[in-house]
């Protein structure tokens, strides 16, 4: 047989243990200290978009 092994059989408490060393997306991207952040964003004073002239 060659090439890389593609099923493994884990029990149900070692899996645990590799996932739960992983973090997920939600935590990479989290951000516990936003709301201490200072974000004033300046307030737009243009038309986002201009309406197009079908006539």
């Amino acid at each position: 047989m060659t090439g890389a092994n593609r099923h493994v059989l884990l029990s149900m408490e070692d899996y645990q243990k590799i996932t739960d060393k992983q973090k997920s997306i939600v935590d990479l991207l989290a951000m516990p200290d936003a709301e201490d952040a200072d974000f004033d964003p300046p307030r737009l004073d243009k038309n986002l978009y201009k309406p197009e002239d079908f006539s």
